[in-house]
């Protein structure tokens, strides 16, 4: 090594001072061809942070061993050797700092420019990185992007556009916008594009073809860019076919959902519980007596129509459901509508939470099942009927289908056979049969399919393995619409048992439709009942009031005239006569209040035949048990008909009537001393044949009896009870 006291400088101060000059404002060092600091200047001294006296005559990979081997070492020895100016900029982990260097050669050494430059790479990587974040979000957005410049021409494009359109990334860079629109002109493009940023940026529909031709319908926002002092245009979309569909479909649903508020026959409502925004359709507000465009009723006012005995359940149900969170709530209630009465609710409703699982929307259904319910005690009632007649057969029933499944059975087919109903259920019919007597029971039971009926001597073999001997009768019948055999069997020594109770069941059977017909001939009594209510009031409030008014202008004109008083004297009397006979008829025609006792009524029509005749009546009442307010009135109507036959044909002078309750009946005697009339001669009035129909419609009894000259007595029985029993069903 080369002792720095007797260093060499074949370079001049001159030279030196000359490169200083140019570059004295930065940071530089002087080496010499040993690479030993010669020169350092002050902005050197600050960034090195150590004196020039301290390194004149170092080496500068010895001083800093970090350097040697280093870029910037082999970039000195290359400008030395070339004698070429180099630029080099180096990273130092250890410092984390970035140093640039320019580092120019003379022939017996070098000068090294370098400066600190770590803001600027860190400005540099940051914008590096804003760079690439930038183009990453564009090229992985969603949304289609396009930048084009002023003439239009597409610059860069991402890759949902291109996946959109179907065009590669270069295609489109090589095209303008006009090529996308070709029915379009740039000055109509241009227009378009500043109506809209006229708009500070806002979204046009615009609708773009694929490269297969198909249209696309994409909502576009524009944003004008100045770039280089060139205005650019960027355009970003987003593909709203789906949109349109589903908005053209929600707009169909819409309409669906109008139409079936419209058509069907349920009570639709909804309500926001937030707001209490609520709507309903016009079969809701039918309910309330209101029309579809008047305010929905409040949860209040349908509280306040369930019927007492339920409402209570029922809003506790209600909010027992929306504290459990569930989402659907149903229940069945008695309610009071203004267009129909009372009718059975079941109502169904759909609860929405929001992420708290607070209840915010309600949506329900209330449907009219009042005939349903009808329908279902109806069944219910002919069922409990139908296996009571069953189960009270001495004998076995049974049911069975073409495969041979046992549908439906009595209690004496469980008893006899020992087999419970899921065994029964189980089993083939042919399996209750011994081995040998199978064949012949398949070809009876296909008899019965081919011919209508069948019938057979067999033995069942029962679950403990006995054989009993039964006489089988079966006929073809239908079960849902399915073909079976219906039948039932008998021990052979109870045959003529069998038969009786086959007769029982078909009188059961006709006595249930003779119930249905007097049910019938019961209902038709009421509305006769009502329009002669009607015909009387009628009658009472208008004709004779059209009497009265005739009668007073008939008196107004006969006290002018004394000639015209004559004259209308006896059509006044007429008039009073039509007048009473109106108000005799009303009384008759119209039915007594319901809450009036039988004795009472009773009483009233003995007094006023007293008061009209000249008849002598006896009466005797010993009412005991209560009367529905049906056959209340059907009594008073048959009373009101016998004595209407005692003045009108008797021809009696004294008569003798007894109503009386006993053994759960009524029973009604009208007697008189008149002049009476043969039984069997035929009649021709309708008088005891509405007697007789009244008193048949209530499963009542008649009895007359009578002959010329020695008077007549009738004689009614009616049963309370069974009366009662039909009142309720």
């Amino acid at each position: 090594m080369e002792d720095p006291q007797t260093v060499n400088l074949s370079f001049t101060t001159k030279d030196i001072h000359s490169l200083i000059a140019r570059i004295v404002s930065n940071p530089i060092v002087v080496l010499d061809k040993n690479f030993r600091y010669i020169f350092i200047n002050k902005a050197a001294e600050a960034i090195i942070s150590i004196s020039s006296e301290e390194l004149l005559g170092e080496i500068i990979w010895e001083k800093y061993p970090f350097l040697s081997g280093s870029s910037l070492e082999i970039s000195c020895r290359k400008a030395l050797e070339n004698q070429e100016t180099i630029f080099l900029e180096q990273y130092y982990p250890n410092f984390d700092a970035w140093t640039e260097y320019n580092i120019h050669p003379f022939p017996n050494g070098i000068v090294m420019e370098f400066k600190n430059i770590s803001n600027n790479k860190k400005q540099e990587k940051d914008a590096l990185k804003f760079i690439k974040r930038n183009s990453l979000m564009i090229e992985t957005m969603h949304d289609m992007f396009l930048l084009a410049d002023e003439e239009l021409n597409v610059v860069d494009v991402n890759t949902s556009l291109c996946e959109a359109l179907s065009y590669t990334k270069q295609e489109l860079l090589q095209m303008n916008i006009c090529d996308m629109y070709k029915s379009l002109s740039k000055e109509i493009i241009y227009e378009e594009i500043n109506k809209v940023l006229n708009k500070k940026a806002a979204f046009i529909d615009v609708r773009n073809k694929r490269k297969s031709g198909d249209v696309l319908d994409i909502e576009v926002t524009v944003l004008k860019l100045i770039n280089e002092d060139k205005n650019h245009y960027a355009f970003f979309g987003r593909e709203v076919t789906q949109f349109i569909k589903t908005q053209e479909e929600l707009k169909i649903t819409n309409q669906r959902f109008k139409l079936i508020g419209t058509a069907t026959q349920d009570a639709l409502w909804e309500v926001e519980i937030s707001t209490q925004k609520k709507w309903a359709n016009e079969i809701h507000q039918n309910m309330y007596g209101l029309t579809r465009n008047q305010p929905v009723p409040d949860a209040e006012a349908w509280q306040n129509r369930i019927d007492i005995s339920d409402r209570k359940k029922v809003i506790k149900s209600l909010e027992k459901a929306i504290r459990d969170k569930k989402t659907v709530w149903t229940s069945e209630y008695l309610y009071n509508t203004e267009n129909k009465g009372w009718i059975n609710i079941y109502d169904r409703t759909h609860i929405l939470y929001d992420s708290d699982q607070n209840a915010v929307r309600m949506l329900g259904s209330m449907t009219d099942v009042t005939n349903l319910k009808i329908a279902e005690t109806a069944i219910k009632n002919e069922k409990e009927l139908s296996d009571s007649i069953i189960n009270g057969l001495p004998g076995i029933f049974y049911l069975i289908n073409q495969e041979g499944k046992i549908l439906r059975w009595n209690k004496n087919f469980e008893k006899i056979l020992g087999y419970n109903k899921h065994e029964i259920l189980s089993i083939h019919a042919l399996d209750l049969f011994p081995k040998n007597e199978k064949h012949l029971i398949r070809k009876k039971i296909q008899d019965v399919f081919e011919k209508g009926k069948s019938e057979i001597e067999a033995n069942f073999f029962t679950k403990d393995q006995q054989l009993v001997p039964y006489y089988l009768y079966g006929r073809l019948t239908q079960k849902n619409g399915v073909k079976c055999v219906i039948g039932m069997g008998v021990e052979l020594t109870e045959i003529k048992k069998a038969k009786k109770a086959m007769h029982e069941m078909e009188q059961k059977i006709l006595f249930q439709k003779v119930q249905q017909q007097k049910k019938i001939a019961r209902a038709i009594i009421k509305t006769q009942e009502t329009e002669r209510n009607y015909i009387g009031a009628e009658l009472h409030d208008n004709v004779n009031q059209i009497l009265a008014g005739a009668r007073m202008y008939l008196s107004i004109a006969a006290k002018k005239e004394d000639q015209i008083k004559e004259m209308i004297q006896y059509p006044l009397e007429l008039l009073d006569t039509a007048i009473n006979e109106i108000r005799s008829l009303t009384a008759k025609y119209v039915s007594p209040i319901r809450e009036i006792e039988l004795e009472e009524l009773v009483e009233a029509l003995v007094e006023n035949l007293r008061q009209t005749t000249s008849i002598k009546v006896e009466l005797i009442l010993e009412i005991t048990q209560d009367i529905t307010a049906d056959l209340k009135i059907n009594i008073y109507r048959i009373l009101q008909e016998l004595i209407t036959n005692l003045i009108k044909h008797a021809n009696c002078t004294k008569a003798f009537i007894s109503l009386s309750t006993n053994h759960n009946s009524v029973y009604l005697k009208v007697t008189d001393n008149g002049q009476g009339f043969s039984l069997t001669n035929k009649r021709e009035g309708i008088g005891l044949s509405n007697i007789s129909n009244r008193v048949d419609s209530f499963n009542g009894e008649i009895s007359l009896k009578s002959e010329p000259g020695k008077g007549c007595c009738t004689l009614i029985k009616i049963p309370i009870w069974n009366n009662q029993r039909d009142y309720e069903e």
